[in-house]
């Protein structure tokens, strides 16, 4: 970032500001993206301070899947937890070799596959039970899914299989509750977070939704998503569309022996394929909203919670509710993207009793700045650290855990 200063941009430097934050913050479970350098450093740094960590490489799919420097890192305090099982989902992978059943189709269009084809994204999926009460566990999902603005189909896929693999494991620990962290880049006024945050619909001990009034919100019926909702959120990726008339061609001229085509054979086919591509997404959609639970966005509670802090934090007006305003800040890019969320269960196993405060516009500044800009000498992260404590409501005495 052109911005940053050569002492910012260090990795001498923010590795220190980083380990600093998370030592004071002390929590008892931590989800990190974008995490570097772990075996060299992070892993016996987080030792140190009492957690058991695990670390998965996200991979380049344009590289033969060769690993990307970064991944995700997760870590529980051991003298709190037990881990009972863990997995990890290679999302790209499972999606273009599985088919899932969430469409009447067997199999995918070409642009759909090619949407996919370019995510390296991962996630891990963590059951952990306590070990001063063994009869409470928890779930932890933690991903970073991929960052294309108008790629919500490929978000939609990715959620759609954490979930699957999250409710997995729910079979054997129906007890827990199920929590999810990490970068969804998806901001509040989003499709995928409409979906996510749908109200309504929770998930009982058969691993069922029980859906609770209708499916419709904010203008739409989720349940059967018009071909107009579906345009409006789930834009056409002009170089996949590229790629998929490429295809074609190549297909119209092993056909033809003089190797003809003409545009119009290409627009046809492309129509088709945009069409199955919409008929995916309402299915995908409406398989979502009826089977899937909803999800509570914990930091939505900011603005009731911290009503000052959230006027100041308004830097624009995309949307009016109680999320908080940004968890990055960059000069060309103010917005949340990152989250905890709590799984809607039949049976509720905590209570939210406190969320950890975003700084200001002003408190994130250094020095004479007139605008605050991440990363910066004090923060070492263009993206803002999100923290909450839970309260146990299993059992006559109750335990806080935070993540």
């Amino acid at each position: 970032m052109p911005y940053c200063t050569k002492r910012c941009a260090a990795w001498s430097h923010r590795r220190e500001n980083l380990l600093q934050e998370i030592s004071e913050y002390n929590a008892d479970i931590i989800c990190l993206q974008e995490c570097d350098k772990f075996e060299e450093f992070w892993k016996e740094k987080l030792q140190s301070l009492g957690y058991e960590t695990y670390f998965d490489y996200q991979y380049n799919p344009s590289k033969e899947f060769r690993p990307f420097p970064y991944g995700l890192a997760f870590g529980f305090k051991s003298e709190k937890f037990d881990l009972l099982e863990r997995d990890v989902v290679l999302m790209e992978q499972e999606l273009l070799t599985q088919h899932d059943h969430y469409t009447s189709r067997k199999e995918m269009s070409e642009l759909e596959k090619e949407e996919i084809r370019h995510s390296g994204n991962i996630a891990q999926v963590f059951a952990l039970r306590s070990k001063e009460f063994l009869n409470e566990g928890l779930l932890i999902t933690n991903t970073h899914l991929y960052w294309r603005p108008e790629s919500n189909y490929v978000r939609l896929r990715q959620l759609m299989l954490m979930i699957r693999h999250t409710l997995k494991i729910f079979k054997k620990y129906k007890d827990f509750a199920i929590i999810s962290c990490g970068d969804f880049n998806a901001t509040p006024a989003s499709f995928p977070y409409k979906l996510m945050t749908l109200p309504g619909r929770v998930l009982n001990e058969n691993l069922e939704t029980e859906i609770q009034g209708d499916l419709i919100h904010h203008g739409m019926d989720f349940s059967k998503l018009s071909r107009e909702h579906v345009d409006r959120y789930f834009r056409n990726v002009e170089d996949c569309e590229e790629k998929v008339k490429d295809y074609y061609k190549s297909i119209i001229q092993n056909q033809n022996e003089n190797g003809q085509y003409s545009e119009e054979q290409l627009e046809d086919y492309l129509s088709v394929e945009r069409n199955k591509r919409s008929e995916s997404i309402r299915e995908l959609v409406s398989y979502f909203a009826q089977n899937f639970p909803s999800f509570i966005s914990l930091y939505s509670f900011y603005g009731a919670l911290n009503p000052e802090d959230h006027e100041r934090m308004k830097v624009h007006d995309k949307w009016n509710h109680g999320e908080v305003y940004y968890t990055i800040f960059t000069p060309d890019f103010k917005s949340t993207l990152d989250y905890i969320f709590l799984w809607k269960t039949v049976k509720p196993r905590f209570r939210l009793t406190k969320l950890l405060s975003i700084p200001t516009p002003e408190e994130l500044k250094i020095g004479d700045e007139e605008e605050a800009k991440l990363p910066n000498e004090k923060h070492s992260s263009d993206h803002i650290s999100l923290m909450v404590e839970l309260e146990s409501t299993q059992g006559e005495e109750e335990q806080c855990s935070q993540c």
